[in-house]
């Protein structure tokens, strides 16, 4: 059979996601910052954070029946889901029929809100004027060159410098990338990375992240005070300088990370302020992580119901993406010209970028004469996406091997019952005596073979052994005669 190599590994960038699969005692340490405590109550959906600010400041814990007295009887069920979130990310304590906010967690909290607590938990400004003091229009554009050169350096677009080793060894260890050879130039996309480049930017941020977070622990940190720190960012204010000295150890060396990143702005590796980017500020409010041009805000994808497409850029990277999913036909100073077809989409489905992805990304992006029409996207074109991707997904292709000629029933039926319990079994024919296995499962399905082979053999051997012992045996009785009739 034709053997269909791809990787279905998908990098997570959810943080909530990644908060929930968390221990308790981790939780335990997480809570004691106030900044973190205001981070993960932005992360939450908003009913959770109505039940926050309803028990902040009760003393008595709430009975069931009371916090279903807060909803309509429609929304209970909105109400089971915002109790699960709550409790998975331990805020939220059940005891019998009660609940109470977690005792951590409400004191810290209460503490991010008023100001109360340690004088650094919100960062410690910087003292003095510095001479080589930056605004925010500088922070945004310097965020914006430098996560635009790193998803460049993803699609091929290689400029003159490259990013920075740490980055790259983030973007290896993800998956985004694969490494062909030892110099950068090496490095290509997987298919994993050309999803990437379709996630928004505050996605692809904390895919980032997440990943730096798995790696933490060979670097000699501790995930819980990495996290910490990266939540302690994200509440800083964007344009304000932020002095280094205040810092542990920890957070120093993570800090530097972060610059690779672009997350952070430190003039000199020696710099004792640093300054916050939006890419920072943005982790945990939801808000859009680069501050874009107007005409980039307002969308630049004219899409016709004839499957032709015009983008009004001039950005490399945009252009770059389009190619994903778009022939591009011709190249103008102010514009692209390009046309959807089969084969585009095949194109990209092949490197795992799904239809869902492509509609929402021409959605994302769509003109002000697109939005002016509902629904936004030609429902010809939109469709067509998806029955191409239907196509395309009605055949999965394994590698495997074909197994046949069994000398009996029975061991086709072992073998087959076998294959069967891994998940090894792609097809078989009871008529016939035949088997198709995966490619990946055949090495056990062939072991146990020769293990059974061996146990009958073993079986074999005694049987034939008994058999002369018995004979043997009979042989030397009285009232035996041998071969010539002799007592």
């Amino acid at each position: 059979m034709n053997e269909l190599i791809s990787s279905r590994k998908t990098v997570q960038n959810d943080i909530a996601s990644h908060l929930r699969e968390l221990p308790a005692e981790t939780f335990h340490k997480l809570y004691r910052e106030p900044a973190t405590c205001l981070a993960v109550f932005r992360l939450l959906p908003q009913l959770s954070k109505q039940l926050v600010m309803r028990m902040l400041y009760l003393r008595q814990p709430v009975t069931t029946d009371e916090l279903q007295s807060w909803c309509q009887p429609t929304a209970y069920s909105f109400l089971e889901n915002a109790l699960d979130h709550a409790q998975r990310l331990q805020f939220l304590v059940q005891q019998g029929d009660m609940w109470h906010l977690n005792t951590t967690f409400r004191e810290e909290f209460q503490n991010a809100l008023t100001g109360r607590g340690p004088a650094t938990s919100f960062g410690s400004l910087a003292e003095g004027t510095d001479s080589h003091s930056v605004d925010v229009a500088f922070l945004d554009n310097y965020a914006k060159t430098g996560w635009e050169s790193v998803l460049q350096f993803m699609v091929g677009q290689r400029g003159e410098r490259n990013p920075h080793p740490a980055v790259l060894n983030i973007l290896e260890k993800s998956g985004l990338m694969e490494r062909t050879g030892l110099q950068p130039a090496d490095l290509v996309i997987t298919h994993s990375g050309f999803q990437f480049l379709l996630q928004d930017i505050n996605s692809q941020v904390w895919a980032l992240l997440l990943q730096y977070l798995s790696m933490v622990k060979d670097l000699g940190m501790e995930e819980d005070d990495v996290l910490n720190f990266i939540f302690f960012l994200s509440s800083l204010e964007l344009g304000s300088a932020y002095s280094t000295e205040v810092l542990t150890e920890t957070q120093a060396t993570v800090l530097m990370d972060m610059v690779a990143f672009g997350i952070v702005y430190r003039r000199k590796k020696k710099s004792k302020r640093f300054y916050p980017t939006r890419l920072a500020t943005t982790l945990t409010n939801g808000k859009a992580a680069i501050r874009q041009t107007e005409s980039e805000q307002e969308g630049y994808i004219l899409l016709e119901t004839n499957y032709r497409l015009y983008a009004y850029t001039t950005s490399e990277l945009q252009i770059a993406i389009l190619k994903l999913f778009v022939d591009i036909t011709f190249r103008f100073p102010t514009f692209v010209m390009g046309v959807i077809t089969r084969e585009s989409i095949e194109r990209a489905l092949k490197k795992n970028i799904t239809a869902e992805q492509i509609i929402q990304y021409l959605t994302t992006n769509a003109h002000p004469l697109m939005r002016k029409t509902s629904p936004i996207l030609p429902l010809t074109v939109v469709d067509q996406i998806r029955l191409w991707e239907m196509d395309m997904n009605r055949f999965t292709v394994h590698a495997a091997r074909h197994v046949w000629q069994f000398p009996t029933r029975d061991e086709y039926e072992t073998l087959r019952n076998y294959a069967k319990s891994i998940n090894g079994l792609l097809a078989c024919s009871d008529t016939r005596w035949w088997l198709v296995i995966k490619a990946e499962s055949f090495q056990s399905v062939a072991t146990y073979t020769r293990r059974i082979m061996e146990q009958r053999r073993a079986r074999k051997s005694r049987s034939a052994l008994g058999a002369a012992a018995a004979a043997g045996a009979a042989a030397g009785a009285p009232g035996s005669t041998d071969a010539d009739g002799m007592h």
